[in-house]
């Protein structure tokens, strides 16, 4: 580019973009620290749960019906976005993590009413078809965090800059909030563990719940499920 003004703000653009991304980072350290170790372990054995099951049913073909066809689609959609939920939570983009974490509360509403026979194309999600009645408060207070009009809740999950005169501005440049990112994160590792349930019910349905990677599958959910309560890490009332 030749032109000294687009050149000095690609420039500017790319130093935002730079500074972002390193406080991503930053935020990422302070993060893993303030996480309680029990979610950071109850995350990854679900992870990795999902990640055992579908390795080895991969080109296991079954014949399938369209209940279970739609839900595979809504939990291979889930699993591939896990990792994309969790940086937006670790990374300081709570206003974005919000609607991450709204869409994953909606695709386990969408597979009870697939699994209850109302599912209605381009329906508005049912909340009493989710499961957890706490979850049910979590789903108002990510719609009002990931609405544009909720300037107020958002300005409490944006960075700030102190100006000369004292005042307090916001900035583009996210900022550490423990208190939220606990909660997100919290909030993520349930929904995991409601996902990962879906998937070994489908698979269940596919070969049969009395097959080994199935029985694995219970009994490994069942003791991360059993290590996040007794860590006091399922979503309540």
């Amino acid at each position: 580019m030749t032109n000294g003004i687009t050149e000095a703000a690609v420039h500017d653009g790319l130093e935002l973009e730079g500074a972002i991304h390193g406080a991503g980072v930053s935020i990422r350290e302070q993060a893993k620290h303030a996480y309680p170790q029990s979610l950071l372990d109850g995350r990854m054995a679900l992870i990795g749960l999902c990640a055992h099951l579908m390795k080895a049913y991969s080109g296991v073909a079954r014949k399938t019906d369209e209940s279970v066809s739609n839900r595979l689609v809504l939990l291979a959609a889930a699993v591939q976005s896990a990792g994309a939920t969790e940086d937006l939570i670790s990374e300081g983009q709570y206003f974005k993590a919000a609607t991450a974490l709204k869409q994953d509360m909606e695709v386990i509403v969408r597979i009870h009413e697939i699994i209850a026979g109302h599912a209605n194309p381009g329906g508005t999600p049912q909340l009493k078809y989710l499961q957890t009645a706490g979850a049910k408060r979590f789903y108002g207070e990510l719609n009002d965090l990931a609405h544009p009009s909720q300037e107020g809740l958002i300005a409490r999950v944006v960075g700030t800059t102190h100006l000369d005169d004292g005042a307090i501005g916001v900035s583009p440049i996210p900022a550490f909030v423990a208190d939220i990112a606990k909660a997100l994160y919290q909030l993520h590792v349930y929904l995991l563990m409601e996902t990962s349930r879906e998937l070994i019910r489908v698979f269940a349905e596919l070969y049969g719940d009395t097959e080994k990677h199935i029985q694995d599958a219970i009994g490994l959910w069942l003791g991360i499920t059993a290590m996040l309560e007794a860590e006091g890490n399922l979503v309540k009332e």
